[in-house]
């Protein structure tokens, strides 16, 4: 009787929901999240820009595939900064390598890059993640 019950319910709720909203916001409700950060004790302007992307990097040679990204100015905030990239999960394919990489640039110029990689969503990888950036070296 119970899982009847159940059961109608669930045939209620899809019933209810149109199919085109109920994919719309599956959709737009799937993300990677977390924070931008670095360990340099200095603040940053408001017009620092931080970028993050999702990228697909399957293979041994192949090249990085931008799969989703998002793109804000600093404003008033300071590190840590949150992100939240949205993403098409019909982009994402359950044997492939996606990581997640993130930069500060300053009047265009990048200052801190993520030095490491930050693997996301398959192979028991996670969906939120902090990234810590490096400061971009002056060169010789």
């Amino acid at each position: 009787m119970l899982r009847c019950t159940v059961t109608c319910l669930v045939a209620l709720v899809l019933i209810a929901v149109p199919a085109s909203s109920w994919s719309q916001e599956n959709a737009a409700s799937i993300s990677v999240t977390g924070t931008v950060i670095y360990r340099e004790r200095m603040a940053l302007p408001p017009d620092a820009v931080i970028e993050v992307q999702l990228l697909e990097v399957t293979g041994a040679d192949a090249k990085a595939k931008v799969v989703a990204e998002e793109t804000s100015r600093l404003g008033a905030r300071q590190v840590p900064v949150p992100f939240e990239i949205r993403y098409d999960p019909g982009k994402i394919e359950a044997s492939g390598t996606y990581r997640v990489s993130a930069r500060i640039l300053i009047h265009g110029q990048p200052q801190f890059v993520t030095a490491q990689p930050y693997l996301v969503l398959t192979g028991g990888n996670p969906s939120h993640l902090d990234l810590i950036l490096q400061r971009v070296s002056a060169g010789p």
